[in-house]
């Protein structure tokens, strides 16, 4: 097999191939993302749920401590008291409408409790923030309202020193949480404003804050598989603002496992978040399965074309081998054949003169069968001829072998060996040449192209009455003209006829003929520089010659 067919064959099977794999890969992708998207998001929706939980955790304490804040007569004594009892309060206090302390008042005596809270929350009460807080916002109303914090539902947010300073916000100007730092983190104070100004506040219990919190999560012993045997379970934790873990819960992880998703925690614990973890290997759409299949199906489609692709390329290379062996042993034949019909046609020739001294009577029979002989031999010679000119263009490229003569001569000659059978068809020969005059030209291949074209006449215009031939000379190029008198060829098959192996009839009733000769005609006068054509005409058919004399 040649290689131009060979890299033919492969880019056949290749692209289509490479765009299979292309579109897969992509596919893939899309479908790894589309994924992954979807997964995120339902990740992403049960940290909403378990922050809707924590939300709703904090309102009922917000309600529990809003009833505290709001007794009736908050003096020492009874705030005291409360501190005292109530289980989740580490400390209440009461500020002025001015924003001093009035309750632990340093000035007096102070319990144990009492001394650790102003000495943990004392620069809590001598911030800005705390007196933008206890400002009179009656007086100062549209003025003092602005540099409150912003007033979304229990919003809140944390300055960023480990141990200092704290951020207010309130879902309205009279209640909200105070965030502050100190010693394991963050601590929490809930404050109410009072009708007359004051404001009573309650410092929560941080260990028991944090204990309820995560009383209110899932057991971190239970993995969450929804009772499905192979579900995702992924870790969930709680962690501060330092990235610490407070609690997790679900699938254990390790150093390998990577974040999916995470989410700010409700006010009043911001400045949290609640974190999605998995292995990269549980994450669908992130490990490599899907394009393990994808490739596992190119793999077997590779191979199937493969397959099939050598299975062609065998069957191909064969039927190449036989068609080499055919035209080989055609040439051969060919080639062995033209020596038994030359002798035939000598033999013939000259059984032709020697029938001169014979009288009409016995040898005009004899002469009429031998002139079939002869033209029978000249048609056979014509046809090996072809074949070998086809044989030759397939193993190397046709030389020209020009010489000098005159034109007429070649065309009188040629006419000569048709004439017995144009007559047995009672065709009408008129040569009209004008191309007496010596050139530089291929003898043998004018002699083929008019043998050709004649030889077309003889099986294709039988019916007709009359063929003209007509050659002359215009500047350096050779005009002979084939003109008939027969059914003609239609229009639209003017250069279809030149295709090799083409015939107008497949009919079996129709003449016989290989489909090679006015290929070989036009192949022929282009090599001379010329070139063959059919022309249009009214009726019949009239092929054009020109072959180049000039050097």
């Amino acid at each position: 097999m040649r290689t131009r067919s060979l890299v033919l064959i492969l880019l056949i099977v290749g692209i289509p191939l490479g765009v299979l794999m292309w579109a897969a890969v992509r596919l893939a992708k899309n479908e790894q993302v589309v994924v992954q998207q979807q997964f995120h998001g339902l990740m992403e929706q049960r940290l909403q749920d378990v922050n809707q939980g924590i939300a709703s955790h904090f309102q009922g304490i917000k309600a529990e401590l809003e009833d505290l804040t709001s007794v009736a007569n908050p003096d020492e004594s009874t705030l005291r008291e409360l501190g005292r009892t109530e289980p989740k309060v580490m400390q209440m206090f009461l500020l002025t409408q001015d924003g001093h302390l009035q309750y632990p008042n340093l000035q007096g005596p102070l319990n144990g409790n009492e001394q650790r809270f102003l000495l943990r929350a004392s620069r809590v009460f001598s911030g800005q923030h705390l007196a933008a807080v206890t400002l009179d916002v009656t007086e100062n109303s549209g003025q003092e309202r602005d540099r409150l914090p912003p007033a979304s539902p229990e919003a809140s947010s944390e300055p960023e020193g480990p141990s200092s300073g704290f951020a207010a916000s309130a879902d309205v100007v009279n209640t909200g949480w105070l965030v502050w730092y100190w010693d394991r983190g963050l601590n929490l104070i809930y404050w109410n404003r009072r009708p007359d100004g004051q404001i009573v506040g309650a410092a929560i219990s941080r260990s028991r804050w944090i204990a309820d919190l995560i009383g209110q999560l899932p057991d971190s012993r239970i993995a969450d598989s929804g009772g499905k045997e192979n579900a995702i379970v992924p870790c969930i934790q709680l962690v501060n603002a330092a990235a610490d873990p407070i609690y997790q819960w679900g699938q254990a992880t390790d150093n390998t496992t990577e974040v999916v998703c995470e989410i700010a925690v409700a006010a009043p614990l911001a400045s949290w978040r609640l974190k999605c973890l998995l292995p990269p290997d549980k994450i669908p759409g992130q490990s490599q399965s899907v394009f393990v299949g994808f490739a596992g199906g190119l793999i077997a489609v590779g191979t199937a074309v493969a397959i099939l692709t050598f299975v062609l390329i065998r069957d191909y290379s064969r039927e190449m081998r036989e068609a080499g062996q055919q035209v080989s042993f055609v040439n051969q034949v060919s080639h062995e054949l033209k020596t038994p019909l030359t002798n035939i046609r000598l033999y013939a020739e000259l059984l032709d003169k020697d029938l001169i001294e014979i009288p009409d009577e016995i040898g005009q029979p004899i002469r009429k069968r031998l002139n079939v002989i002869l033209s029978e031999g000249q048609r056979l010679s014509r046809l090996i001829g072809n074949v070998l000119t086809v044989a030759r263009q397939n193993r190397d490229s046709l030389q020209l072998n020009r010489g000098t003569c005159v034109p007429d001569e070649i065309i009188q000659q040629v006419l000569t060996h048709f004439e017995p059978a144009l007559a047995a068809l009672n065709i009408a020969v008129e040569a009209d040449c004008q191309a007496g005059g010596p050139c530089e030209l291929d003898s043998d291949i004018l002699e083929q192209i008019l043998g050709n074209l004649i030889s077309n006449v003889e099986k294709y215009a039988s019916a007709g009455e009359f063929l003209t031939v007509r050659s002359r000379m215009k500047s350096e190029v050779l005009l002979v003209d084939i003109i008939d008198d027969g059914p003609g060829i239609h229009e639209r098959e003017h250069e279809r006829v030149f295709t090799p192996f083409v015939r107008l009839s497949q009919d079996i009733s129709s003449a016989t003929g290989t489909g090679i000769g006015l290929t070989i005609c036009r192949e022929l006068a282009q090599l001379h520089g010329g070139d063959t054509r059919i022309a249009t005409s009214d009726g019949g058919c009239h092929v054009e010659v020109t072959l180049n004399t000039g050097s």
